[in-house]
């Protein structure tokens, strides 16, 4: 079985990215990030992962959204992005950061248990299976798209939160 959750595209393959830059460009980006996420009030910016969640959620979940990032970006291996993008918006060592008023327990479940599935999938993936077409329709495959749907399902009850206004009242 293929461990897919660390699989990076070749460099030579994608426009510049931070696997090729230098420690010294490295280290500047981190001070920015961190700078940036010392002004922004943590509700907003978890506001704006929530955002990011629905928006994987969304794609994953719909294989005609796979179908379409897959045209829109034919150097990138979707199956992989699909696999690796959860990472960027999920740690399981950070599920206790996924609060209210932002996660609703309902959401915080969501993420839990697709989280569980989509584990589940990226060690089950086999070996060689990087090309959508090859995914699309197989039960492995399925499951993950399943999984995201039902998890959209219950992040769009309460819908999109603004990426640039707090939605709550006496909130950071």
């Amino acid at each position: 079985m293929a461990d897919l959750r660390h699989t990076l595209t070749p460099v030579d393959k994608v426009p510049r990215t931070s696997a090729s830059w230098s420690q010294d460009e490295t280290s500047a980006i981190s001070v920015k990030v961190q700078k940036v996420s010392e002004s922004i009030p943590t509700v907003l910016l978890d506001q704006r992962i929530r955002e990011g969640i629905i928006d994987y959620f969304e794609w994953v979940g719909n294989y005609q959204l796979q179908r379409k990032y897959q045209a829109d970006v034919p150097h990138v291996d979707v199956p992989i992005e699909a696999i690796n993008q959860w990472e960027n918006w999920v740690r399981v060592e950070g599920f206790d950061t996924y609060l209210e008023p932002v996660f609703s327990r309902q959401e915080q479940i969501a993420i839990r248990e697709f989280h569980r599935i989509w584990d589940a999938v990226a060690d089950e993936m086999p070996e060689g299976y990087s090309r959508l077409e090859d995914l699309i329709g197989t039960a492995l495959w399925e499951r993950l798209r399943k999984a995201a749907e039902q998890a959209h399902d219950i992040f769009i009850l309460r819908g999109h939160f603004d990426r640039n206004v707090i939605q709550f009242a006496d909130q950071d």
